[in-house]
């Protein structure tokens, strides 16, 4: 780490934040190696080919900081995260510069660790634009991802440079991954992937078509139709790249991408709830991308979901690698613009009828939240501002407000 005190560097700051322009020369020099760390991260994202050096990305991610009139960096941390944030700026302008455009071609990549489960070689200026709107409304978990991802630095290199514990890190991160993961996948057209008809909702209804007004709708052809439950995990990997559910009557049913508000409110939701999770311990949390095998032999894909250790450690290595064969203790449902409201109060009552112990079912359209519990009627809270999740969720409050905005 660089040797300056942190008493230098923010006094340094605060004239920098003045306007001293002598400020950010002395500031620079004292944290010069953090600096180059940065920047090399970047580097080896490249290829070796076109990478420029990392003692170049550093000059040029200076000369625009000292052209910044509103730095507002108040501690190293901050000043890190911005400067990291400009030299990334510097290589999307390198990717999307003429030169690269003439060529037909974006000059830089960005290579994924494996753990992330998306295609290892993404485009550079995807991961920025997702990370743009994570960091829209999550500016911590963008920090993390633009110092892991872009900065190439490990757990303990970020806890260092942004000066939190190691689990805050270590949350962020897996909770940054799982956003990534769902942003970044690929999309693909699902009829040439599927090898299924789809239909818009205006059109006639046909044979095997469900008649849903708030997802894509499908007509399945005899020739692909999975007929049994392995073969329709397997139809599912073979298309990584949608999200389908299937009905306890055996049609299958195309989930739409969400919105970006939609997008933003699930987000919420999970770093809120696995934040809770990580620190109760009492059982695992999963996203939207997970599957679960009910009793009914429908499988479904709540937004949000929870289980107790108990009931997910009985499951089979095996089981629990594919669609896990029951139904989570907790299921959140979150409306977007396209949802019919009682299409979604179907499946709350089916998770329950199926083993679920407590749903939500979150209207950000009318404000309100609609929580299921095993044989009461359904509760309407008319724009709360907290639900609790007792007694099932011992100590977790969400702030439901944070989904109305």
């Amino acid at each position: 780490m660089a040797t300056g005190s942190v008493e230098t560097v923010t006094q340094l700051l605060d004239l920098w934040n003045e306007g001293d322009k002598r400020a950010l020369n002395r500031l620079v020099s004292l944290v010069y190696n953090e600096l180059r760390r940065l920047a090399s991260g970047y580097v080896r994202r490249e290829p070796a080919s076109q990478a420029m050096q990392p003692t170049d990305l550093v000059n040029e991610a200076y000369l625009r900081l000292v052209k910044l009139k509103k730095p507002r960096a108040e501690n190293r941390a901050q000043f890190l995260g911005l400067a990291a944030k400009v030299m990334r700026n510097v290589l999307v302008d390198e990717a999307t510069s003429e030169e690269s455009l003439e060529e037909g071609r974006l000059k830089y990549g960005v290579t994924f660790d494996n753990d992330i489960g998306i295609n290892p070689e993404i485009d550079f200026i995807a991961v920025h634009e997702a990370l743009e709107r994570l960091e829209s409304f999550d500016p911590q978990k963008a920090r993390i991802v633009e110092l892991r991802f872009f900065g190439g630095l490990s757990i303990e290199e970020t806890v260092e440079v942004l000066r939190i514990d190691d689990a805050t890190v270590a949350r962020e991160w897996m909770l940054a991954k799982s956003w990534l993961k769902r942003e970044l996948a690929p999309a693909a057209p699902a009829s040439v992937r599927t090898g299924v008809e789809i239909r818009p909702v205006m059109n006639r209804i046909g044979v095997g078509i469900r008649p849903l007004t708030d997802q894509i709708l499908v007509r399945r052809l005899p020739r692909t139709e999975p007929r049994t439950d392995e073969e329709f995990f397997e139809f599912c990997q073979q298309n990584r790249d949608l999200r389908i559910e299937r009905t306890k009557e055996g049609e299958l049913i195309i989930m739409p991408p969400t919105g970006g508000g939609t997008g933003i409110r699930n987000a919420k939701l999970i770093s809120r709830l696995g934040a809770w999770s990580d620190l109760n311990g009492s059982g695992q949390m999963f996203d939207s991308s997970t599957g679960f095998m009910l009793p009914n032999r429908a499988v479904r894909s709540p937004d949000v979901s929870w289980m107790r250790n108990d009931r997910w450690s009985n499951l089979s290595p095996q089981e629990q690698e594919k669609f896990p064969p029951l139904c989570p203790d907790f299921v959140v449902e979150i409306r977007s613009r396209t949802d019919s409201l009682a299409t979604l109060q179907d499946k709350m009552e089916e998770y329950l009828s199926n083993g679920a112990q407590l749903g939500w079912l979150i209207d950000p359209l009318a404000r309100k939240v609609h929580i299921y519990r095993p044989g009461l009627v359904a509760k309407i809270l008319d724009d709360p501002k907290t639900v609790v999740g007792e007694p099932l969720l011992r100590g977790f409050i969400l702030d439901v407000q944070v989904l109305w905005d």
